[in-house]
């Protein structure tokens, strides 16, 4: 996770609860592993706020963080006039498969062949 602008609390920084890793994947009945409600409360509710297990990841731009994916982590509302912007990138191992018959579910649509979003020939730009 690259900053590119700074993230703060005041901007929705990424908060991560340390060591959650080592719990395994928490919710493997969704496609990206993301909690059910009941999780949320469990691992990020209000006595893990009170406890001050949660940790706001503090970050000025051109600093980078290494979470594991497993981390149980997420991002706020930006409160602030100033973008939040960062650079994301996921590490998989080679054995990763695509599970191709559950992809529309997931996405909402079918499996393009071009390896570009939405079946397109370029990539999107976003900035």
């Amino acid at each position: 996770y690259l900053a590119l602008d700074p993230a703060s609390p005041e901007s929705g920084c990424v908060r991560l609860l340390p060591r959650s890793h080592t719990l395994g994947i928490l919710n493997p009945s969704h496609h990206s592993a993301f909690l059910t409600e009941g999780q949320i409360e469990c691992y990020c509710g209000a006595k893990a706020e009170a406890s001050g297990a949660i940790v706001d990841l503090v970050l000025q731009p051109g600093e980078v963080a290494l979470i594991h994916n497993w981390v149980v982590h997420s991002s706020g509302t930006n409160r602030t006039a100033r973008a939040r912007r960062a650079l994301s990138v996921s590490y998989m191992d080679a054995r990763t498969k695509l599970n191709e018959a559950e992809f529309g579910r997931f996405t909402g649509g079918e499996l393009k062949s071009s390896g570009y979003p939405e079946g397109g020939t370029h990539f999107p730009q976003i900035f």
